[in-house]
């Protein structure tokens, strides 16, 4: 006997067994994400620590500032992260580690939370349409069980906050085509502006979506004048955002927008390892089953629809090759654009069910078309390998200038990060007021919030972001113990071991701690800084004599 449509929706909605695998679903993902976390704290990313020295410092009464002096920096590319981090170390007595975690789970699981809010409302197949449990069972593995979305809801970085913004401008975006009101109106402006201060380069998103979606797919009588009045609004709240900002840091754009730009670090041996084309690969991987939905089941009346979702997308994922995607590891720069495929393909998969609800039976023709579709993330596996060895390894690298050691025997690696964990203890220990250089600069900067951190990489510093590193300028500003550059920052490297400054008022031992390091001689902590570098060196290298390894110019060094 056949059964009509709400025959089968009691029969799902009321079916216990089903209600009980939806729910397993959703416990069990998160328990594999919370098991995830437990095991592998480590996941945070360096960088990620950028914002508790910041969070400290406004605490503190001190601004947004990099330093004790207090002087304003736009040094945090998302100033919506620095605020939730802000609250979060305001509020919670936890270690830097859990706050920088809380911060991006919290904002990983508001994503998923408003992708199936946005899902469940928006799709109208009599299974789709409010059936958060349907979607939350489908939405929540898809994400928690993907390595690379797990891997950004720890890393304590902005990439989860740029996810949730999306979302929420989508909701309004859709809010405003499905009901024109006011509020809605007011609504979506606020959340481009969110999305906006997410991350500045998100601005593509936040005007061309909505833009898109009103001129398109609205079917308001005054959309005209609702696109008008938005690009008005939209024009005045920049304008006054970048003239606030101006005033406040000097500085309209945080200054990785100067830093990141291809080629502004000359001779950066780093550059193959933030390969975009392998960036976008990592992407696909991870969104494959919303492609594989819009790729399969879209037809010519869905061309709209993809018009305005996607175009946003493929427009910020081609700006993205004009930058050097530094510390992008996992597609941390393309994460942001997911809630425009799982939107899109929810509604493309949703109209097509309505219209024949027998089409997902599996045709040969369509497990070809899946073939087609895997095959190519294949082909841009091997064109990334292509970017790199044409383009990436044509950048010319400057040669570092070689020096005399006492003893020419290498000292041992220790490795990256058990590096910048010593490291962090000599600034922690360093008496107040102590001035360090260094480049992997996260983690320490925040362990040790009374020591002056000088950033040669421009990234917290508004001299080197605007022109460019200048040996003169950084021992002008004498350092009293420089942890060397990463060496992939082959030109800075170069300079300082070529400048007269190093080799007559430093004594200088390279390799230690992995990229070498120099303690100012006239520093007025030098004796306290030579006792605690003492230390952390017997630690590490056992019986190896630390006088053994200052090295000598292989010329003779000008004296005053």
């Amino acid at each position: 006997m056949m059964t009509t449509t709400q025959d089968n929706h009691f029969i799902i909605k009321n079916n216990k067994l089903l209600t009980i695998c939806l729910i397993f679903l959703f416990i069990a993902s998160v328990g594999f994400y919370l098991y995830k976390g437990l095991r592998h704290p480590e996941m945070i990313l360096d960088d990620a620590y950028f914002f508790i020295r910041y969070a400290d410092n406004f605490i503190a009464g001190l601004g947004h500032a990099w330093n004790s002096d207090g002087v304003q920096v736009y040094g945090s590319t998302s100033l919506l992260h620095f605020v939730v981090v802000v609250c979060l170390r305001w509020c919670l007595p936890f270690q830097e580690y859990v706050i920088l975690q809380l911060s991006s789970s919290m904002m990983g699981f508001a994503a998923i939370f408003l992708m199936i809010i946005i899902c469940a409302n928006y799709t109208k197949w009599w299974i789709f349409h409010k059936n958060y449990l349907f979607w939350t069972a489908i939405l929540t593995p898809l994400f928690l069980l993907n390595d690379v979305f797990v891997f950004h809801m720890l890393s304590g970085m902005d990439t989860m906050l740029g996810v949730f913004c999306n979302a929420l401008l989508i909701l309004f975006t859709l809010r405003l085509l499905s009901r024109w009101r006011t509020i809605d109106f007011v609504l979506l402006i606020v959340s481009a502006y969110i999305t906006y201060l997410a991350r500045p380069d998100n601005i593509i998103y936040a005007v061309l979506f909505p833009l898109l979606a009103v001129s398109i797919l609205g079917n308001l009588s005054s959309k005209r004048a609702l696109v008008i009045k938005f690009i008005i609004i939209a024009a005045v709240i920049l304008a006054a955002d970048l003239l606030a900002k101006n005033i406040i840091f000097g500085d309209p754009l945080p200054l990785s927008f100067y830093v990141k730009q291809s080629g502004f670090y000359e001779s950066y041996a780093g550059t193959y390892r933030w390969n975009p084309i392998l960036f976008i690969v990592q992407f696909i991987s991870m969104a494959l089953p919303f492609l594989i939905i819009l790729l399969l089941f879209c037809k010519k009346r869905n061309m709209p629809l993809l018009l305005v979702f996607l175009s946003p997308v493929v427009l910020i994922f081609l700006y993205y090759f004009s930058i050097t995607q530094i510390m992008g590891v996992g597609a941390r720069y393309y994460l942001p654009a997911l809630p425009f495929l799982v939107v899109s393909s929810s509604m493309v998969i949703d109209s097509r069910l309505i219209k024949n609800p027998d089409f997902l039976k599996l045709t040969k023709k369509r497990v070809l078309i899946l073939i087609i579709i895997v095959s190519p993330i294949t082909l841009l596996d091997n064109a990334a390998g292509l970017y790199e060895r044409y383009i990436l390894k044509s950048i010319p690298l400057t040669d570092i200038t070689e020096y005399a050691a006492g003893c020419n025997k290498p000292l041992p690696q220790i490795g990256y990060w058990e590096a910048i964990f010593e490291v962090a203890k000599i600034a922690e220990k360093a008496p107040r007021g102590t001035v360090i250089a260094l480049t992997e600069h996260g983690y320490i900067s925040a362990a040790a919030p009374h020591v002056d951190i000088i950033d040669p990489l421009g990234l917290h510093d508004r001299y080197f972001a605007h022109k460019g590193f200048s040996v003169e300028e950084f021992f002008n500003r004498q350092p009293d113990f420089i942890w060397f550059p990463h060496p992939d920052y082959t030109r800075i490297v170069q300079e300082i071991l070529k400048s007269e400054h190093l080799w007559r008022d430093y004594d200088y031992y390279p390799t230690a701690f992995d990229y070498g390091i120099a303690i100012r001689k006239s520093s007025k902590h030098f004796d306290r800084l030579m006792d605690i570098i003492s230390e952390s060196w017997q630690a590490n290298y056992g019986s190896i004599q630390m006088k053994d390894y200052l090295a000598e110019p292989l010329h003779a060094v000008e004296t005053d």
